[in-house]
């Protein structure tokens, strides 16, 4: 009996001992991680706080890994650590870091349900009520944003963050004079950001105020320069109902420039929308990205003579192959100093024209595939060709 109960004290003491020695190296872990994170030195701080988690797995280690990963933008381990925790245990700061993460990994519907448990616990939390009532609003709940938003609006109404969210919300739901009301706030407040601007102009379009439109949209548009292609289509068009033709006209012509795609960007891309095509064999795609590259490109040579031999060999099409072997010809003979790649194709392309029937090809010409790919694979050596066709 004397030595059950000599055992059973020991392996307390041994027990007590080892906890004890668990708890110093855990707070010491803890200790350093929070002096690292005061210096801003989050990848040493992540390996403190891991083996402080590692040694136990509670409320207290989970939120420093997680706020460590946080600073760290690394927004789904923090979400993987948060999420399965007991939502009392959470604290605030965990709360908004799951509503943050949530919405930089564009998951409305968990960013919203947390911002929900925060705002239920936190209730004058601007940032996160502002967060849940555009949530509501992404998820095409705006009168559940409305609602949200005014819970806040009763107590503090010169929040402008949750005032945007207000007046986005309450445009959503087509309330439309309830959003210009909330824009004019807005702008008494001092707000006078694009969005505010913008969304402000477009609420009183709806509501037919065309002088509040003008105002509102010319605003937006000259505080970001002339550069939103919508909104200088609008402050056009409301010209147009105000009889300001001429102003209109301006900005109309502005939007277009603003909306037709950069030529250098469209190049390329018709060229490798082309190959992509062609490779993938579909040859009537292929050409037509060729005609559209053409609008971009019209002094080329090499697209006229590859669209030329995608009809003769690929689509069987002699008329149009004449028609573009033509094309080609009329533009490589008018090169002062061509190369010899260019004298070879321009040969190439009137023996075409010569042999090819009024139908179809011949069997006994050279394979499609081959002839296709020598022919269009590298014209960078050919004048007034920009672009490299590849194949």
């Amino acid at each position: 009996m004397k030595r059950t109960t000599l055992f059973l004290l020991i392996s307390l003491f041994v027990s007590s001992t080892s906890w004890s020695q668990d708890e110093n190296a855990i707070n010491g872990f803890m200790y350093q991680g929070d002096s690292l994170m005061s210096n801003y030195n989050t990848f040493e701080a992540l390996n403190c706080y891991q083996q402080a988690f590692d040694l136990n797995d509670c409320a207290m280690t989970r939120m420093k890994l997680a706020n460590c990963y946080y600073q760290r933008v690394a927004y789904r381990q923090v979400t993987d650590i948060l999420k399965v925790m007991s939502e009392d245990s959470l604290s605030h700061d965990a709360l908004r870091q799951l509503v943050f993460s949530y919405h930089k990994l564009s998951d409305v519907p968990a960013m919203v349900y947390w911002a929900e448990q925060t705002v239920k616990r936190h209730p004058m939390d601007a940032e996160i009520v502002s967060k849940l009532t555009s949530g509501f609003s992404q998820l095409n709940q705006p009168q559940n944003g409305v609602e949200c938003a005014l819970q806040y609006v009763k107590v503090d109404s010169t929040s402008i963050e949750v005032n945007r969210a207000l007046e986005n919300a309450y445009f959503m739901n087509f309330q439309f004079d309830k959003a210009a009301e909330m824009g004019e706030r807005l702008l008494a407040l001092g707000d006078s950001a694009f969005t505010t601007l913008f969304l402000t102009g477009l609420s009183y379009s709806k509501l037919d105020s065309l002088e509040q439109t003008y105002s509102m949209l010319l605003k937006a548009a000259t505080i970001n320069e002339f550069k939103n292609d919508v909104c200088v289509k609008r402050l056009g068009t409301t010209c147009l109902k105000m009889k300001r033709y001429d102003e209109g006209l301006e900005y109309l012509n502005i939007a277009k420039k603003l909306i037709y795609p950069d030529t250098l960007v469209m190049r390329s891309f018709t060229l490798a929308l082309a190959e992509a095509n062609y490779m993938t064999q579909h040859p009537q795609e292929a050409i037509d990205a060729w005609e559209q590259h053409i609008q971009y490109n019209p002094i080329t040579l090499a697209v006229y003579y590859n669209i030329a031999n995608a009809y003769a060999y690929l689509l069987d099409n002699s008329g149009q192959a004449k028609t573009y072997y033509n094309l080609f010809l009329e533009r490589a003979k008018a090169e002062k100093n061509p190369t010899p790649q260019l004298l070879e194709m321009i040969e190439r392309a009137e023996n075409m024209i010569r042999e090819l029937p009024v139908d179809e090809l011949e069997n006994s010409r050279i394979p499609i595939e081959k002839d296709l790919k020598q022919d269009s694979i590298s014209n960078e050596d050919i004048p007034n060709d920009s672009i490299k066709i590849g194949f």
